[in-house]
């Protein structure tokens, strides 16, 4: 069985450990001091194909810190709002990265779903490294260097 090749105790373990993944989102105020990083895991990754030309961007378009200048309120009866810095890398990837591509959209005058029929590329080999967090990166070579 699948659990089997993998060393561990049930199918649900081994299907995790091959597929689970997470992200680390990070919500930043600088003018607060305010620093707040929540981690989500995910089992496969949805990738916006509408107006990307390519996986590598795409990825790209979700990693990329955004500067959100909207009054945002550190705590509730904060009378202050904040422009806050939102980032988002990958924390851990899974030996198995299965990604969706989000090939339809809605069409919102029809009312109904349409596909995208605009090229899409995907590399053999895709490096993942410049989407993982820094903290990751460090951690995964300080592995390397120690073994």
């Amino acid at each position: 069985s699948l659990a089997d090749g993998q060393g561990c105790g049930d199918e649900s373990n081994a299907i995790k450990s091959l597929f689970e993944g997470s992200m680390e989102v990070t919500i930043e105020a600088p003018s607060a001091k305010y620093t707040n990083t929540i981690t989500e895991t995910w089992w496969d990754l949805s990738l916006r194909v509408s107006g990307m030309r390519s996986v590598q961007e795409s990825l790209l378009k979700d990693v990329t810190s955004e500067e959100i200048i909207h009054g945002y309120r550190v705590n509730a009866d904060d009378k202050e709002t904040h422009t806050i810095k939102k980032t988002t890398r990958f924390a851990q990837l899974p030996p198995c990265l299965h990604l969706h591509l989000m090939r339809f959209e809605m069409d919102y005058e029809t009312m109904s779903m349409v596909k995208l029929e605009d090229p899409f590329s995907f590399p053999t080999l895709l490096d993942m490294n410049q989407y993982q967090s820094v903290h990751h990166l460090a951690e995964k070579n300080n592995k390397k260097n120690t073994t």
